[in-house]
């Protein structure tokens, strides 16, 4: 299947038809792919995807172009529960940075065995392939997925071997014997090559280019935490020393008015050796130097770190700092609630499942606030320790 297909007129929504008449001048047509007419998301991605194939060079151009440059966000929420297969293959072949756009496409009630295959052949990410390998009705009905998930070098053996003996139960066959003809040619073909990855550049660690006369000009990172200062006389007791009682709001607005005018470097000194509030506050600096200060802050508890990963907001990298912390990651809780936050990684999210109880594998599993590989791979789980019984 050819990575773009042209859309029919009849195919685009009623909404768009009445915009994107057949004697719409081109003039207009650009200005649409320029997004300079106002258009729903849905609408705009399916817009600019219709006018990649105008028959005029300057709209397909023109269209192409913010097709490309469209945030992976929008893109995202373009997608809708009537998208069209053609529009979810050509997603499906492009890269993007994170998962969720293909597991959408995976997931989708449109997508098409081609689109599968092609996913299950090129994806890099593990939850689109545990997404894929959980579709067993398709796998039945479309051997050539199957083939597609035994020719990427990314899928586990064990899931291969694991859908090779699958089939052979429910089919009697290999499934090999069920590919068409022009499957099995694809088949005798070596798969596809991994792209070349440029040899990483050999970095000086981090240092810290915000001058500071407390500090070395060339002061690494990880030297902060080592740092002798006089912090009784740096920061106020209430910044450092944990409060008798809590706080009210009355008392925290000012707190957090002083924490919000420090320096960078104060703020991750502090983050390094404040209080409970100090450190729920600066874990929320959008500053990633800030965030992984807060992380190092040795009174930090467990408690804090389930309230943290609570919050869905809360950016990739922090997550992927608690999860590769083992002395955190040990306490069920946490596991639990990095189950359902979105951006938890997959393999994370699969070990983590398997020592969940029942009851909140149920919870995930019938949930559509968490990632579709999260909720899949909860029934899966499920299900096993059922037949186990």
């Amino acid at each position: 299947m050819p990575r773009y297909q042209r859309l029919e007129y009849h195919e685009l929504s009623p909404a768009l038809q009445a915009i994107i008449t057949p004697e719409m001048p081109a003039a207009k047509k650009i200005a649409m792919a320029r997004g300079l007419i106002p258009l729903g998301t849905r609408d705009l991605l399916l817009a600019l995807y219709y006018l990649s194939g105008d028959r005029e060079a300057a709209v397909a151009r023109e269209a192409q172009k913010s097709l490309r440059e469209l945030p992976e966000s929008l893109t995202l929420v373009g997608i809708g529960a009537d998208t069209s297969p053609k529009l979810l293959h050509f997603l499906a072949t492009q890269e993007f940075d994170n998962n969720h756009l293909h597991e959408k496409v995976a997931l989708h009630r449109n997508v098409q065995p081609d689109t599968l295959y092609y996913l299950a052949e090129h994806t890099r990410h593990e939850s689109v392939l545990g997404i894929i390998a959980g579709n067993e009705k398709a796998i039945l009905r479309y051997p050539f997925v199957l083939l597609g998930l035994t020719r990427n070098r990314h899928t586990p053996q064990s899931t291969i071997d694991r859908l090779k003996q699958f089939y052979q139960v429910e089919k009697g066959r290999a499934y090999e014997e069920d590919l068409p003809p022009e499957w099995r040619t694809v088949a005798a073909q070596p798969p596809p090559s991994p792209p070349v990855e440029p040899e990483p550049a050999v970095t000086a660690p981090a240092t810290l280019e915000i001058p500071d006369e407390r500090l070395h000009p060339c002061v690494r990172i990880p030297d902060l935490l080592a740092l002798d200062l006089p912090f009784d006389e740096m920061f106020a007791d209430d910044l450092v020393q944990e409060p008798e009682q809590k706080l009210t709001d009355d008392r925290r607005t000012p707190l957090l008015k002083r924490i919000a005018k420090l320096t960078m470097i104060d703020k991750m000194l502090l983050a390094m050796r404040g209080n409970t509030e100090t450190r729920r506050a600066l874990i929320r600096n959008p500053n990633k130097l800030v965030q992984e200060s807060v992380l190092q802050n040795q009174r930090l508890t467990i408690t804090e770190i389930v309230e943290i990963v609570k919050e869905r907001s809360m950016p990739q990298n922090v997550i992927d700092r608690i999860c590769n912390n083992r002395d955190w990651t040990r306490y069920y809780e946490v596991q639990h609630q990095l189950c359902w936050h979105p951006k938890t990684p997959a393999r994370f999210v699969y070990r983590a499942l398997s020592m969940l109880n029942d009851k909140d594998l149920r919870k995930l599993a019938g949930s559509h606030n968490v990632p579709g590989f999260t909720r899949q791979q909860a029934r899966s789980f499920l299900t096993r320790r059922e037949k186990s019984r």
